[in-house]
């Protein structure tokens, strides 16, 4: 193998920075979304005089949502 064909090789596997960039930042801001869900969401709801598993109805469509997302 020359040189030349090795460098299309190793050209051809890398992957563009601008999509992976993009990539990391969308899941960083669903990372985000979700962790304030579970962290800020259940103090508001109980506030509101919301029930367990009223509160459990929020947060379990954005958990599946999120794991919808990842896996596409």
């Amino acid at each position: 193998m020359t040189n030349a064909q090795a460098g299309n090789q190793q050209s051809g596997a890398m992957i563009p920075r601008f999509p992976m960039l993009v990539l990391f930042l969308t899941l960083f801001a669903m990372a985000v979304s979700l962790s304030f869900v579970f962290a800020v969401l259940p103090p508001i709801g109980r506030g509101l005089g919301l029930s367990e598993l009223q509160l459990g109805m929020v947060v379990a469509p954005a958990a599946l949502v999120f794991v919808l997302a990842n896996g596409v």
